[in-house]
């Protein structure tokens, strides 16, 4: 109730979003109650109708903790891409592709990612560990970085369109707004027992 009293959406959605979040985290990391928290969150920071995106989060979250990706992490790049384009279809959509990079790396980089990853000095296995101790806004930052340092094309790592049309949208002019949905999202259960 706490959830649609604010505007989130209808029950069963935010019901949705809930169990979607706390299955994939598990309980012991992220409560029900918490996840709606940050969903509230990623609505205020965000540009987008709360009951599209209640509709396509859940999918995309069994993927982003297997990657190790934070529920603050998805908020905080779904509300950034929101706040820019107000499609919460298209941040779900660009998000999965971010995520399948990012999985396939991991098994086998193309040729191009190879090649983009050593001008800057890196291999595929460095990004993954990088992912790890970064997370996905410190990864994705500094890939941009050298890349553009080095005149590598973001698109010779994101081969996706929907993944090079997110990272782009996201990083840039909009990275600080990127941090702080991040800290927004990491704020938004502080004190209550998370």
């Amino acid at each position: 109730a706490k959830g649609s009293a604010v505007g989130l959406g209808d029950m069963e959605a935010l019901a949705t979003v809930g169990a979607a979040a706390q299955n994939a985290y598990g309980v012991e990391t992220l409560t029900a109650s918490d996840a709606l928290d940050k969903f509230n969150v990623m609505v205020r920071t965000g540009m987008f109708d709360a009951e599209q995106l209640s509709q396509v989060l859940g999918a995309q979250l069994g993927q982003a903790s297997a990657l190790g990706i934070s529920f603050d992490e998805v908020g905080a790049i779904i509300s950034t891409y929101t706040s820019v384009t107000g499609d919460a279809t298209g941040a779900a959509t660009g998000f999965s592709a971010i995520m399948n990079t990012f999985t396939k790396l991991e098994t086998k980089p193309t040729l191009d990612q190879a090649k983009a990853l050593a001008t800057i000095g890196m291999t595929a296995e460095e990004v993954g560990v990088m992912m790890d101790e970064r997370g996905l806004m410190g990864t994705m930052n500094h890939l941009k970085e050298q890349f553009d340092a080095n005149d590598v094309s973001m698109g010779a790592f994101f081969k996706s369109s929907n993944a090079l049309k997110m990272s782009l949208t996201v990083l840039g002019n909009q990275t600080q707004v990127y941090a702080d949905n991040l800290d927004a999202m990491g704020e938004s259960t502080e004190g209550a027992g998370a």
